[in-house]
């Protein structure tokens, strides 16, 4: 069993370590890399031979459900743009996922060239999600027109000239379109514009500002 140690104040849990242990070989090294808040819990975990993997323990099983669901059913689509499940354990709301190549973006300052890039990368993978989702069932309506207005009040202050006028016609023309909601994935800082059939259930309504490239 792996002697190493992490500095994050909760240490990882000799039952998680094990879990990840049976399925990748001996870990060498824990690095700690949860967000600088409590209910963060994740660990960069390097093989002894070779490999890294990432660890991660979510704070309730609705969230374990719900990343769980995602690498199992949409995610796998996304190609190397994504981690792989290796292992999860419902029971210790624990999972063993792939390292993939990158750095995160996250309070990095990009030139407006580069950042132009960025947002259309990112953008490009939001894409993906939503392709990724399952045909809408033949007989399911469009939700209320009451429902739909809320979810424009709070897109509203992130539409361009004209984005209004083409959802209100969406709505209306349920053969032809699905609704719409303005939404924000997981891990990336920017809003999109989304069909309700995405099947991202991180996707949830907000207020930040878009950059002013999108």
């Amino acid at each position: 069993m792996s002697t190493a140690t992490s500095t994050h104040p909760d240490l990882l849990p000799e039952e998680v370590r094990q879990l990840a242990e049976q399925v990748v070989g001996r870990i060498a090294t824990w690095t700690d890399t949860s967000w600088a808040r409590d209910s963060s819990r994740v660990w960069r975990a390097d093989g002894a031979q070779t490999g890294v993997w990432y660890v991660k323990i979510h704070q309730n099983t609705r969230f374990h459900y719900r990343e769980v669901d995602a690498y199992r059913s949409w995610v796998p689509s996304l190609g190397t743009a994504a981690p792989t499940l290796v292992t999860a354990d419902s029971a210790l709301r624990a999972v063993v996922i792939t390292a993939v190549p990158g750095h995160p973006l996250h309070g990095l300052d990009h030139p407006p060239e580069q950042q132009q890039l960025l947002f259309r990368q990112i953008g490009a993978l939001a894409a993906a999600i939503h392709r990724s989702a399952a045909p809408l069932p033949a007989n399911e309506g469009v939700p209320a027109l009451a429902k739909v207005e809320r979810h424009l009040e709070a897109a509203r202050p992130y539409l361009r000239p004209g984005d209004e006028k083409f959802i209100a016609r969406s709505w209306r023309t349920p053969k032809t379109f699905r609704p719409w909601t303005a939404c924000r994935h997981t891990g990336t800082s920017s809003y999109f514009i989304r069909q309700a059939s995405c099947r991202d259930r991180s996707c949830r309504i907000g207020r930040r500002p878009l950059p002013p490239q999108l």
